[in-house]
């Protein structure tokens, strides 16, 4: 089975926490560049509408910004409540020969499967 990209960093998300379960301190960890950014990108925004006197546009930009890191909260919450349950019924011998198989795979692409040339 050959896994997608999303599909990999999901198993390798997965046998991260195989011994513990997601935290909120992770979740920062894990979005922390992703978060400063969104600030920045925020900030900058909602200052060049002010001073265009388009303060609406800003509140709509403040606002989209602030409900996509909701929803990053949201899902990292979600999955954090279910993981009992997912930790409980994941193969991780299965999970690890993905993760595995996956990672030869995506470090060499175009590298042939035996090492041999074309």
């Amino acid at each position: 089975m050959q896994l997608t990209g999303q599909q990999l960093r999901t198993v390798r998300y997965y046998l991260d926490h195989r011994d513990r379960p997601p935290t909120w301190a992770g979740f920062l960890r894990r979005f922390a560049r992703v978060l400063v950014l969104w600030v920045v990108v925020g900030v900058a925004g909602c200052y060049l509408c002010v001073v265009a006197g388009l303060p609406t546009v800003a509140w709509l930009l403040a606002g989209m910004l602030v409900g996509a890191a909701l929803r990053e909260a949201r899902q990292h919450h979600h999955v954090s409540r279910a993981w009992p349950a997912i930790a409980a019924i994941v193969d991780w011998d299965r999970a690890q020969a993905l993760a595995g198989a996956g990672s030869e795979k995506h470090a060499e692409p175009g590298a042939a499967a035996d090492g041999g040339g074309v």
